[in-house]
């Protein structure tokens, strides 16, 4: 049973884009609890779509939207609104003034999800956002985040004109199909995120890349994409997190492989789609057997491969020991790991460690281009691809011609194969689902 009585009501502010408005209202009655239309909280919106843009205001001197979104609080109070909710990022840019122009309490988008992550029982740790470029380049929600104890993972240009600034284009369109589709491309994106310390590896990013894997394998991608942010894809391990006490006890490292890096290959291999790992820059210990634990790596030119692990006295962990060897053969895995010298992307590829060793200004177009490609392929085929050629490994001839033809059978009953076969011969391109 909400709280508000005959005669009070919530305002809200809309209109900015009027869709947004609209999907407040959607929302808020989807996510109150009540048995009956009576207990939903009483509503007045005012969805005026003719506010001027936000962002327009404030980076290129556009007309200022202020008193517009005064009227409209003004517009509401006279109305009979007891509290005002403004469901659009940037008019918070005017929080002040519009808060100082009414009698009304006035709700805080940034605040509200604040109090929301607290709920969640997120205290600190690092928040990833996505939002308009004003959005993020204002610093709008980083201000108020960073001043709370989090940090703030943002995406670049590219990535928000892909994925954000796209899909409300196509939504002030009214092109709703097209403004879903970033979302519904299949394509899912994990990006190491540590720049500062090429990527390597904490117990909390380790916690945060197993979060973003769970959510790879229950929302529908169809391929996964492995990148490191910055001039590195992945240095391995933290030391500063595995060093010895004060005491001088030493840490247990074959905890952390336990813990962590041996999960995650397992995590990885055992992943239903292809997974494309794109080597951005120095893959260094636990970062560059990370790398090779991909179905399909590609490297930037100026990308190398380090095993570093000889000069701490250690092994190579996160599989090293197992797919060196079988990759290379004996003799340079020896090599590579007892000597953990630099091998660059163009030796790999020649070595046959990696798929492909490309161009530092063609790196971005080919891994994007092995993304859309996996997006649209009959990912269930793949995924029986990749495990048999993983059960090979360990197979006679004749268990794997078995598992062969068990797996044939299985895919010749898949939509995919049917739709295989009827673009074949209708002489069409295949739409494949993944099923």
């Amino acid at each position: 049973m909400n709280s508000y009585s005959q005669g009070c009501y919530l305002g809200v502010l809309g209109g900015m884009g009027p869709m947004a408005g609209a999907a407040f209202a959607l929302r808020l009655a989807a996510l109150t609890p009540a048995d009956a239309d009576q207990q939903h909280i009483p509503t007045l919106l005012r969805n005026d779509p003719r506010i001027p843009d936000r962002s327009s205001a404030h980076m290129a001197g556009g007309e200022n939207p202020l008193p517009y979104m005064v009227d409209g609080v003004r517009f509401l109070e006279r109305a009979g609104a007891q509290l005002i909710a403004i469901p659009c990022n940037t008019a918070h840019l005017w929080y002040d003034e519009i808060a100082a122009a009414t009698r009304l309490p006035v709700l805080h988008i940034i605040q509200a999800v604040i109090d929301d992550l607290r709920r969640l029982g997120l205290h600190q740790g690092r928040i990833g956002l996505m939002g308009t470029a004003a959005t993020l380049k204002l610093g709008l929600y980083q201000r108020h985040l960073e001043a709370q104890g989090y940090e703030c993972i943002v995406p670049d240009d590219g990535e928000v004109e892909r994925y954000c600034v796209a899909s409300i284009r196509a939504v002030k369109g009214n092109q709703l199909d097209a403004a879903f589709a970033p979302a519904a491309d299949g394509i899912a994106r994990l990006t190491l995120n540590r720049p500062d310390k090429l990527n390597s590896f904490t117990a909390n990013m380790h916690g945060e890349v197993a979060h973003a894997l769970t959510r790879v394998e229950t929302e529908g991608a169809r391929v996964l994409v492995l990148t490191g942010a910055g001039r590195g894809f992945c240095a391995g391990q933290d030391l500063s997190e595995r060093k010895p006490a004060p005491d001088g006890t030493p840490p247990d490292l074959g905890e952390t492989v336990d813990k962590f890096y041996a999960p995650l290959v397992r995590r990885l291999n055992a992943l239903p789609m292809p997974v494309v790992v794109g080597v951005n820059g120095v893959a260094a210990g636990a970062g560059a057997n990370l790398a090779f634990a991909g179905d399909i790596v590609i490297a930037k030119e100026s990308a190398n491969f380090i095993q570093s692990f000889c000069k701490l006295g250690l092994i190579p962990d996160t599989g090293g020991t197992f797919v060196l060897p079988r990759l290379v053969g004996r003799a340079r895995a020896m090599g590579l790991a007892m000597l953990g010298d630099k091998l660059s992307a163009r030796q790999a590829e020649a070595w046959g460690l990696i798929w492909q060793c490309v161009a530092d200004e063609a790196f971005e177009t080919a891994l994007e281009n092995l993304a859309q490609h996996f997006s649209r392929a009959p990912t269930k085929g793949l995924a029986f691809t990749k495990r048999a050629l993983q059960a090979s490994l360990g197979n006679d001839l004749a268990t794997q011609l078995d598992l062969e033809r068990d797996m044939m059978r299985e895919l010749g009953r898949s939509a995919d194969y049917a739709e295989g076969v009827a673009a074949f011969l209708g002489k069409r391109e295949p739409q494949f689902k993944g099923q």
